[in-house]
């Protein structure tokens, strides 16, 4: 884990992201600090490891970006047969060797209900492939501390601390394509509203881990074709 995370952005940025993390600059500092202050209260490292906080930047560039899948916060995975619980900071995605989850099940299941060309299903809940072809993995915290999360069972408990990046982000997106799609997945994920316009084609959708998400048609909505092979 690269300790100075902020130091690695500005030595690499996200092909075709620089300019956007340059105007956050003054911004991810204080995020660095409040985040360090953090880990010191708890004695917890935060989730994602920190060289992953920005991983759906540098797997979708700013240009290709058609469909944006906005989420609560980073989700854990577990590798089967281990105690060993990481998140890759995409979503809902996660490493190949990792338990399937119940929401990754219902999104195959629904993609499966609805779009006849996906006809095999995964076995495995990594769906990083599609962040490379126009889907934005967007997490309204882009980091949790699981001791916080552990002790006060609060959720989203970064939430405030990435705001900026998320209002911002969600600026750009809007500027560059105005027919962009945006799904939301559950109630705390469709506050995004709050960052966008009344002209914003949004898709609300409950969370994944749902019963009722099977059968929301929320990817039967999307006005264009995306190739959800795996």
């Amino acid at each position: 884990m690269n300790t100075d995370w902020l130091e690695q952005l500005k030595q690499n940025p996200p092909n075709d992201w620089g300019e956007f993390f340059e105007s956050l600059d003054e911004d991810l500092e204080e995020i660095k600090t409040a985040l360090s202050k953090e880990i010191v209260k708890y004695k917890c490292p935060n989730e994602p490891d920190n060289n992953t906080y920005f991983a759906p930047f540098y797997l979708t560039p700013i240009s290709s970006i058609k469909l944006v899948f906005v989420t609560n916060e980073p989700l854990l995975g577990t590798i089967y047969g281990t105690c060993d619980t990481k998140s890759q900071g995409l979503g809902f995605s996660l490493r190949k060797d990792d338990l399937i989850t119940p929401a990754i099940t219902n999104i195959y299941s629904e993609i499966c209900r609805t779009i006849p060309e996906f006809t095999d299903f995964p076995t495995h809940g990594d769906i990083s492939q599609w962040a490379k072809r126009g889907i934005f993995f967007l997490t309204l915290s882009l980091s949790i501390n699981p001791m916080r999360y552990k002790k006060e069972k609060v959720q989203r408990s970064h939430s405030k601390v990435w705001a900026v990046v998320i209002r911002k982000f969600c600026e750009l997106v809007m500027s560059k394509n105005k027919e962009c799609v945006w799904i939301t997945f559950g109630r705390d994920a469709a506050s995004i509203r709050n960052y966008l316009t009344s002209r914003s084609l949004i898709i609300e959708a409950p969370h994944p881990s749902s019963p009722t998400f099977v059968g929301s048609d929320c990817f039967k909505k999307i006005p264009f074709t995306i190739d959800w092979s795996l």
